[in-house]
């Protein structure tokens, strides 16, 4: 992302595996936490391809950036 600085970047943190609850490495509090130091951050979710949890929303989120951002 810094080596694009003169393009507008959006990013999703996105956790997966999150229906392995048990083998969890970084809190959800700490992902979000990700967002004050890094402002190209714009949303953060977990998700599960197995249990499909959040895959639509990960793509909703980022596309929805897009069309109400100015990314032309």
């Amino acid at each position: 992302m810094k080596i694009l600085h003169h393009v507008r970047v959006s990013s999703l943190f996105l956790g997966n595996k999150c229906d392995l609850e048990s083998l969890r490495e970084v809190e959800f509090a700490e992902a979000e936490a990700m967002c004050e130091y890094i402002p190209e951050i714009l949303f953060v979710l977990e998700a599960s391809a197995k249990e499909n949890t959040n895959i639509d929303d990960a793509f909703m989120c980022l596309a929805t950036e897009l069309k109400v951002g100015n990314y032309c």
